[in-house]
């Protein structure tokens, strides 16, 4: 298991620049790459921070935000912005106090501003909180969680469901000691709706955010939990104050199974929900699965050091129906890559990270355009704390 640590048209300057840099990538007859940023840590607020374990999204105003778990001016991470020409500024340092150390993305609400997660701060000093941010930088807590009556460290995002409210996981605590599924207001009240571990088939330690399917109901995973105890697939149906939640799926950790899924789903062209493991396979360093919103399973591709390995964040689906994702290790320098799993069943790695260019991507790619992708690495790059780069799919 990994450490815990849509098409959009926008002209960036780097993706008009990458049909000239095939010469220079990673793999000659391959997707352009260009590195955009590499974060220092430092408290100056071109560097942006540290360490971003989240990727990127695009707010109405036409810039990107991500979060950096480390760095900022008190080195608890930061919420940064980079603009359409790939300038970086700090729009906001974490303090001891309010917040700290967000490793999900960002979430842009109905009022235009965004919303996030901190995995540890808020009252009780380590339970996290939800907070929000406008683009011109006013941050304010909306939630402190509360280890024992709701749960704590919540390490993915949120999602803005279609009844207008918020939805997130928290990987521990709660009434039993297994994290949970929360319900946020848009002002701000927090419900719990399912406390995981209740049986022992039940999930446990959710990492990753849920997704909401074409069909209204959510969809997430357990990292662990489930008969085999190596993590769930669940379906959530809202329901009035609570919610109904089926396990889908309990992963057994097998060659032909995985085990330990921290990232989210994503549903497919097909109407079906994709998504990996962090573990099992052969070389067990993970797989890459598809299940029926009905729950029958079935294995697509197992990861390997070879071509990509550890997967820690969602896929996408692409503008050509393909799936774009992440691995934090494997590639000739063991330094993570970015893959397409085509709708044939094909996999194939686009770019193999080797350190000057970043490491260890752990969040999810953003498609801009019709052919470029975006992302971050949680290390490597100048200063080996993270980069931004940008990856032209014209090669693909």
């Amino acid at each position: 298991m990994v450490s815990l640590t849509a098409s959009l048209h926008v002209s960036l300057r780097w993706a008009v620049a990458a049909v000239g840099f095939a010469a220079a990538a990673h793999a000659a007859d391959g997707p352009a790459f260009n590195s955009l940023h590499s974060f220092n840590g430092g408290t100056d607020p071109s560097t942006g921070g540290a360490q971003p374990f989240a990727g990127l999204v695009r707010a109405p105003d036409g810039n990107f935000y991500g979060t950096s778990q480390v760095g900022g001016s008190n080195d608890v991470g930061t919420v940064y912005r980079m603009t359409p020409d790939g300038t970086v500024t700090t729009v906001h340092s974490f303090g001891p106090t309010g917040g700290n150390t967000p490793v999900g993305n960002l979430t842009v609400g109905s009022d235009g501003a965004l919303y996030g997660t901190t995995s540890a701060g808020g009252r009780c000093g380590f339970c996290g909180t939800v907070f929000k941010i406008d683009t011109e930088g006013r941050y304010s807590v909306v939630h402190g969680f509360s280890a024992a009556a709701e749960g704590a460290t919540p390490s993915g995002g949120l999602l803005l469901a279609n009844d207008g409210n918020f939805y997130g996981t928290l990987f521990y605590g709660g009434t039993n000691r297994n994290g949970a599924l929360f319900r946020m207001t848009p002002a701000g009240e927090v419900k719990v709706v399912h406390a995981f571990g209740a049986s022992a088939a039940d999930g446990a330690s959710p990492r990753a955010p849920v997704i909401q399917a074409s069909d209204g109901k959510l969809y997430g995973t357990t990292a662990l939990g489930g008969v085999f105890s190596a993590g769930t697939v669940y379906q959530v149906t809202p329901a009035g104050g609570g919610a109904t939640v089926r396990i889908l799926h309990s992963f057994d950790a097998s060659d032909l199974d995985g085990y330990a899924p921290v990232a989210a789903l994503v549903q497919g062209s097909d109407g079906a929900l994709y998504g990996n493991t962090s573990g099992g396979g052969i070389e067990n360093v993970g797989t890459l699965y598809r299940i029926s919103r009905q729950g029958a399973f079935r294995k697509l591709h197992t990861f390997s050091y070879a071509t990509g390995a550890l997967p820690a964040a969602a896929m996408i689906l692409g503008s050509d129906g393909a799936l774009y994702g992440t691995t934090q290790s494997g590639g000739p320098a063991f330094s993570g890559t970015v893959f397409r799993f085509g709708t044939d069943g094909s996999y194939r790695m686009l770019h193999a990270f080797g350190g000057p260019d970043g490491s260890a991507p752990s969040g999810p790619v953003l498609q801009v355009g019709a052919d470029s992708l975006i992302g971050t690495t949680t290390l490597g790059g100048d200063n080996s704390a993270g980069t931004i780069f940008g990856l032209s799919l014209s090669g693909r």
